[in-house]
């Protein structure tokens, strides 16, 4: 395993956190894709349904067509701001879970 997957494994869930924080808080992130913020994410496969969404995060995205992760690799944050029902904390949650999808796919 290289020295970043060690470091992320030994500092777990908070730096999956930040990450996230900062993409969202970051107004120059609000208007790129997903997939450019966090690359390889078109390539992840796995379904909105095996993980542990809300299920208003779960409806949210399912009322967008969004089965897999990776579909949201073209998404922007500030399209995951205009989606039905989600408000500010639905798109926290639906990030959070993004890189965190993305940073195991890393490892």
């Amino acid at each position: 395993m290289s020295r970043q997957g060690v470091q992320l494994l030994a500092s777990g869930e908070s730096l999956m956190r930040r990450r996230a924080i900062a993409l969202m808080r970051d107004p120059r992130h609000s208007a790129t894709a997903l997939g450019v913020l966090l690359p390889g994410l078109e390539e992840c496969e796995l379904a909105i349904s095996d993980c542990d969404l809300s299920t208003r995060a779960f409806n949210c995205l399912g009322r967008a067509g969004i089965e897999l992760w990776g579909e949201l690799s073209s998404w922007r944050i500030a399209s995951l701001e205009e989606l039905r029902g989600a408000g500010v904390g639905t798109v926290d949650e639906i990030t959070l879970e993004v890189v965190r999808f993305w940073a195991e796919s890393q490892l």
